[in-house]
């Protein structure tokens, strides 16, 4: 990308699909069948402003994809039609609903087949894309969605878990709603979200994850802290929460901290991987509370992470943002640097795919 990397999701079925978007006003569509060191794109969506957000449609509006703007639109990109010229690399695409600010989250709840979108507007909507047809009047689409208006502060990341929607705010505010009691009406949302919490951590959150489990979430924040929660409100369960420190270097004996930006869990093993202003990866086993390994040191700041559906590969993005420092090299103190020639050579804005199937995996004596 010519930009920083917004977002990067895999196929939920196809584990060599791969979407990225980035503030370079472009959608990316790969494929990761090959064996090329380095490939390029099959398709090329661009956009009118830098896209925030993305999410790959499944059930009925599989053959889909969906994205977020800092221009307020929410748009829907059709994977499968041809262009209208042959020989076109580029697909159009088309709004389907706006917020009344930029696009932070877009999610697609593969259980409730709905897409789930969070905005700066301090909302979020729920809308099944179906019934924005090319000829919906603005009036009749917007009747179509199911709107939490009036949040207590801008919505900066959310996820899905089986029933379960969480949604974490500024201010360290984070809702869960049953999503199984959302088909009410709007005027009643006030009374149908089931908990109203704050964060355990102290500043901005980053990133929130549901946990494949369903049994609760994670969430990072600026402070290189990472905090790991449960639904469950009963005492025996949440005396098991907990947080703790990561993504920090000490440089000159100072402590530096750098936000944890991204986070993501495998779908198999249940560990999870977060990615920081430091320009490291680290692979978690929330059950033991260890970390499992360090990735390499990256070229610049780890801005998205994603695994794929079996499990086998990890996407990260990797983007020259505010925090970032210089080139890293053996002089930071890092245990496992990139070879400083080689690390010379690569893009600063880059996407890396890595094997990680032996990265992720947790020992037997977690789960006793």
């Amino acid at each position: 990308p010519e930009d920083v990397t917004s977002s990067i999701k895999f196929h939920p079925s196809n584990p060599n699909l791969l979407l990225t978007s980035s503030w370079d006003k472009t959608v990316k569509l790969f494929n990761l069948s090959t064996d090329h060191h380095s490939i390029d794109p099959i398709y090329v969506y661009p956009h009118p402003s830098p896209i925030l957000d993305i999410s790959f449609g499944s059930g009925r509006n599989e053959g889909k994809a969906f994205t977020g703007s800092l221009d307020r639109g929410i748009r829907e990109i059709d994977l499968e039609n041809s262009p209208s010229s042959a020989s076109s690399h580029s697909r159009p695409n088309r709004v389907i609903s706006t917020h009344q600010d930029a696009v932070k989250c877009v999610h697609y709840s593969t259980q409730f087949d709905i897409l789930i979108t969070g905005s700066w507007d301090r909302s979020v909507i729920l809308q099944d894309p179906r019934l924005f047809s090319s000829s919906s009047s603005s009036s009749s689409s917007s009747s179509s969605n199911l709107v939490l208006p009036n949040l207590p502060s801008k919505v900066y990341s959310l996820d899905t878990s089986e029933n379960k929607l969480v949604v974490a705010m500024g201010n360290r505010k984070i809702w869960i709603w049953d999503l199984r009691k959302l088909n009410q009406v709007v005027e009643r949302v006030g009374e149908v979200y089931q908990k109203e919490r704050e964060s355990s951590l102290k500043f901005m959150t980053r990133s929130i994850k549901c946990m494949p489990n369903g049994q609760g979430y994670t969430s990072t924040s600026i402070e290189g802290r990472v905090a790991v929660e449960f639904f469950d409100t009963s005492t025996e369960i949440q005396s098991k929460k907990y947080a703790f420190k990561c993504h920090r270097q000490m440089i000159d004996k100072v402590d530096t901290i750098y936000p944890v930006n991204a986070l993501a869990f495998h779908p198999q093993f249940g560990t999870f991987a977060t990615g920081g202003g430091d320009s490291m990866v680290s692979i978690w086993d929330s059950a033991a509370k260890k970390r499992l390994r360090q990735l390499p040191k990256y070229p610049a700041s780890i801005s998205s992470l994603a695994f794929n559906c079996d499990g086998t590969k990890l996407a990260i993005g990797c983007s020259l943002i505010d925090e970032e420092g210089t080139v890293p090299s053996k002089a930071d103190g890092n245990e496992n640097p990139l070879d400083e020639t080689a690390t010379a050579n690569l893009p600063r804005n880059a996407i890396f795919i890595r094997s990680v199937v032996d990265d992720c995996k947790v020992s037997l004596s977690s789960f006793n």
